[in-house]
C-alpha cells in the first residue's frame, strides 16, 4: 500500500527544493534537541554564547520556508512548471545528438585537460590512495591552490552533465554512456570534495523532471545512488573508516550539515553587519573597487573554526540564504530573503516555461533551477544579480539554440530536396 502511494507521487524541481528545506533545514534542530542532546551540544551549542541564536536561526527557517511554500502556489509557480512538464520534447535525428555529444565531450574533456596539466600531470584520486587523512587535506587545499576552479566548475557542471545527458536520455547506446561515465568519474574525483558528485546528478535529476513526470520511488532511486557515490568519497578521503562512522557523517550532514552554521550567523552579526558589497560577484567588486571584502559565510568559518582557518584546509561557512541576509541587513534582510529568492525563481519559471521545448533550453532552464537549489544552500548572494545574468545568459543561449536548431532544419530541407530529384 505504501509503495503505491510513493509511486503516485509527483514530483519537480522546485518542490524538491522546498523537500531539501525541510529535510535538511527544519528537521535537524528538534531531531538533535530531542534524539541526539551530544549532536546538538555539537553542532549547535558549542560555537555560541546565547542559546537563543538557536531557536532565532530555526524560527527565521520556518519562516522562509512557509513564505516559499505559499509563494510557489500563489504566484502560479507550481501549475506553470507542471504545464511544461506536460509538454512534449522537440526531438533531433541521431546523427546531431552525436553531434552534441563530441561537441561537449570535447569541451568538458579540453576542461579536465587544462586542471589536470594545472596540477603537474597528477590525478589526485590515486595521490589520495597512498596517503592517510592528513596528507589528504593538504592535497586538497593544494590542489584548490594549483588549478583553475572556474575551468574546473564550467567542465564538470556545465558541459559533462549535458553530455550525460545526451548518452543517458537520447543516444542511449553503450559506447557513448560508458565514454561520458569514464570522464564523469575521473573528474569527480579529481578535487576530493563529495559535493560536486551531487551537485551533477541534481542538475540531471531537474533535467530528467522536467522532461517527464519522476516519481518517487524513481527519486529515492537517485537518492540511493547519490549516497552510494558519496560513500565512496568517504572513503577514499579517509573520512570514514568504517560503516558506523560512514552511517554517523552522511546522518549528520543531513540533519545538521545546512543548518549547523546559521545560529553562528545570527550571534555573531547580531551588532556588526557586513557591507553589502561583500555580496558582489568578484569581477563587479573589483571593478567598483570593493575587492577583497569578506563575505560573512568567511567571517563565520574564521569564527566557528579557525584552527581550519589558519591551517588552510577551511572554506566558508555556507548554509541557508537567511543567515547571509541577516549579516548584511539585519532582521530587515532575513524578512525580505525568500522573496527575493522567489522573485528570481518566478523570473526564471515565467521566462524559460515560454521557450521552445528542446534539449537545449530543457537543459538551461534545469541549470539554472540547479543554481537556485545551490543559492537556496549557499547564501542571498547568489540572488543578488542573478535576474541580470539570468536575462543576459538566457540571450545567448537561445543564439545557440537558434543557431543549431536552424541548421538542423536546412539539412532536412536539402534532404528532402535530393530525395524528390
Amino acid at each position: 500500500m505504501k509503495v503505491r502511494i510513493l509511486s503516485k507521487i509527483k514530483i519537480n524541481p522546485i518542490s524538491l527544493i522546498l523537500l531539501t528545506i525541510v529535510v535538511m533545514g527544519l528537521m535537524g534542530i528538534p531531531f538533535a534537541y530531542f534524539f541526539d542532546k551530544k549532536g546538538y551540544f555539537y553542532h549547535f551549542a558549542y560555537k555560541l554564547t546565547d542559546e537563543n541564536s538557536i531557536l532565532i536561526s530555526y524560527l527565521y527557517t520556518l519562516y522562509g520556508f512557509i513564505v516559499m511554500f505559499f509563494l510557489y502556489y500563489g504566484l502560479g509557480l507550481k501549475r506553470k512548471i507542471n504545464t511544461y512538464i506536460n509538454k512534449e520534447t522537440i526531438r533531433f535525428t541521431k546523427k546531431h545528438y552525436e553531434l552534441l555529444w563530441h561537441a561537449s565531450f570535447a569541451l568538458a574533456f579540453i576542461c579536465f585537460t587544462f586542471v589536470f596539466i594545472q596540477a603537474g600531470g597528477m590525478h589526485p584520486a590515486l595521490a589520495a590512495l597512498k596517503s592517510d587523512y592528513s596528507g589528504i587535506k593538504v592535497l586538497r587545499h593544494s590542489i584548490s591552490l594549483m588549478v583553475n576552479m572556474n575551468i574546473y566548475n564550467i567542465g564538470f557542471k556545465f558541459f559533462l552533465p549535458f553530455n550525460l545527458i545526451v548518452a543517458l536520455f537520447f543516444l542511449r547506446k553503450r559506447l557513448f554512456t560508458l565514454i561520458s561515465l569514464l570522464l564523469f568519474a575521473l573528474m569527480s574525483t579529481f578535487v576530493l570534495e563529495k559535493g560536486p558528485i551531487v551537485s551533477v546528478i541534481i542538475l540531471i535529476v531537474f533535467f530528467g523532471m522536467l522532461t517527464s513526470e519522476i516519481p518517487f520511488r524513481k527519486l529515492f532511486q537517485y537518492g540511493l545512488l547519490s549516497m552510494f557515490l558519496i560513500s565512496v568519497m568517504y572513503f577514499l578521503t579517509r573520512f570514514a573508516t568504517s560503516i558506523f562512522t560512514l552511517f554517523k557523517l552522511i546522518s549528520e550532514r543531513i540533519f545538521y550539515g545546512q543548518i549547523s552554521d546559521l545560529p553562528v550567523y545570527f550571534e555573531l552579526f547580531s551588532k556588526d553587519k557586513v557591507p553589502f558589497s561583500s555580496l558582489l560577484p568578484p569581477y563587479l567588486a573589483n571593478l567598483l573597487g570593493q575587492g577583497g571584502i569578506k563575505s560573512a559565510s568567511r567571517l563565520v568559518m574564521e569564527f566557528s573554526n579557525p584552527e581550519a582557518v589558519s591551517q588552510g584546509t577551511a572554506g566558508v561557512a555556507n548554509t541557508f540564504f537567511i543567515g547571509e541576509a541577516y549579516a548584511v541587513a539585519g532582521h530587515i534582510g532575513a524578512i525580505l530573503s525568500p522573496f527575493i529568492v522567489m522573485a528570481n525563481l518566478t523570473l526564471l519559471v515565467y521566462l524559460l516555461s515560454a521557450w521552445k521545448k528542446n534539449i537545449f533550453f530543457v537543459f538551461l532552464y534545469a541549470w539554472f533551477l540547479f543554481k537556485t537549489f545551490e543559492g537556496t544552500f549557499g547564501g542571498i548572494s547568489y540572488f543578488t544579480f542573478s535576474g541580470l545574468h539570468i536575462i543576459l545568459l538566457c540571450l545567448f543561449y537561445y543564439l545557440l539554440s537558434y543557431t543549431f536548431v536552424e541548421n538542423v532544419k536546412k539539412l532536412k530541407k536539402n534532404r528532402n530536396i535530393k530525395q524528390t530529384m
